[in-house]
């Protein structure tokens, strides 16, 4: 009887050291994948198969794992799954994590540039100023000309400012109307011309050339 019960639990000690190292090896691959330069990056984790994917997954949602594993795991999962990561992305995208938002905004562009559009032009409202910014260049490399009115009113809006403190994202806007410049806005860059903030006179310029020579 003493043997027996020996025997019992030596298995079950067994069991649980054997399940814990498994769960550890299969994730190894892939986590020691996401420190290497992207092109190793991709080989290692594509030579997964589905089983990769399903650990980059399971590592961009872990918020208990580092801020640039998870980031680098959405990001890399999108460029392998592409179409297939869409409903990841869109999870992502909601996350409570701005870091997540902005990596699955940038994934967007890329693998839905249409659903990028939609969910660029709500993030220009993000709480988060560097997901604000992400959103302003996204509209801005998909020529996003349909929000043009709605960029002028983000110019201006107080969640830009600090206090009365120009924030970085206000240059990023100005560049992108300054792509979409067209008549009738010569009045809306001359204001930009008499803002404090400096950074903004070159792209107004800019635009204003751009609307002469049309």
């Amino acid at each position: 009887m003493r043997y027996s019960f020996l025997f019992i639990a030596v298995l079950f000690s067994f069991n649980i050291w054997a399940a814990i190292p498994r769960q550890k090896i299969v994730q190894e691959p892939v986590l020691k994948a996401l420190k290497s330069a992207p092109p190793q990056r991709l080989q290692v984790i594509r030579q997964q198969g589905k089983g990769g994917i399903r650990q980059l997954r399971t590592i961009a949602f872990n918020q208990k794992l580092p801020v640039d594993s998870r980031w680098k795991a959405l990001t890399t999962l999108a460029r392998i799954a592409d179409k297939e990561s869409l409903p990841d992305l869109e999870r992502a995208v909601q996350s409570p994590d701005w870091f997540m938002r902005d990596a699955a905004l940038q994934s967007l562009e890329k693998v839905s540039p249409e659903q990028a559009k939609r969910w660029a032009r709500l993030l220009t409202s993000d709480p988060a100023l560097v997901v604000r910014t992400s959103a302003v260049n996204v509209l801005k490399h998909l020529n996003d000309r349909d929000s043009s009115d709605m960029l002028w009113e983000k110019l201006y809006s107080a969640q830009n400012y600090r206090g009365t403190q120009s924030l970085w994202v206000r240059r990023h806007i100005v560049e992108t109307l300054s792509n979409f410049a067209k008549k009738g806005e010569e009045g809306k860059f001359k204001k930009i011309l008499t803002d404090k903030d400096k950074s903004l006179h070159k792209p107004a310029l800019v635009a204003l050339v751009k609307i002469k020579k049309l």
